[in-house]
């Protein structure tokens, strides 16, 4: 009787052991499926005065890399031969980012979902973690300053769309408007290291 019950507790913990192996990830039975990353090929920016609520000159200032991330090297439009977007001194702008695949027909607004998945999606700007509330940061070097206007569910920041306000102190040079994009699901805390970059563009900034 000692005999069959040992029997039986070795044959029970076989089972269990096959069963587990049996629950590892194949081709049947795979793991489930990351966030994969979405393919953007335009991102656009409209800038407006505050005030008056006109576009400003070169309004949409856009990227386009036709073919996605690597490949053919993306372009600057509308003048296709630079990233410079100018500003006049003492004046707050609000601005607006989309994202696109234009690989799809009709075009995918990428940015839609961003703005939808904000608790897991934030813009950065030259990777400079924000601060206050609302969300501000200042370019290094510069005096400008950018507000987030848009919240996610936890009350952080998204950065799709945002507020430039320059001052007499930024005229003159051009510095450097890096527009990063950071997926961060579980791990969005309001700074840049979590998560992974989905798309980055370098613009420039001048202030007349």
């Amino acid at each position: 009787m000692k005999s069959i019950i040992i029997l039986f507790l070795f044959a029970l913990a076989v089972s269990s052991c096959l069963k587990k192996k049996n629950e590892e990830p194949s081709a049947n039975n795979p793991l489930s499926p990351t966030n994969s990353g979405e393919i953007i090929t335009t991102m656009k920016i409209y800038i407006k005065d505050s005030v008056s609520g006109n576009y400003i000159i070169g309004s949409p200032f856009i990227f386009k890399d036709a073919d996605g991330d690597g490949g053919n090297i993306g372009t600057y439009l509308p003048l296709a031969v630079d990233s410079l977007i100018t500003l006049n001194d003492s004046t707050t702008y609000l601005a607006e980012l989309f994202l696109l695949d234009e690989t799809k027909n009709p075009v995918d607004t990428i940015s839609n979902e961003v703005v939808e998945e904000g608790q897991d999606h934030m813009f950065f700007f030259e990777q400079t973690n924000p601060v206050g509330n609302p969300y501000s940061t200042i370019l290094s070097g510069s005096g400008i300053e950018i507000t987030y206007l848009d919240l996610d569910a936890n009350n952080r920041g998204i950065g799709q769309q945002f507020k430039i306000r320059t001052n007499s102190n930024t005229a003159g040079n051009q510095h450097p408007f890096t527009i990063t994009l950071r997926h961060q699901p579980g791990a969005k805390d309001g700074t840049f290291p979590p998560g992974e970059t989905d798309v980055e563009v370098r613009f420039k900034v001048k202030v007349n």
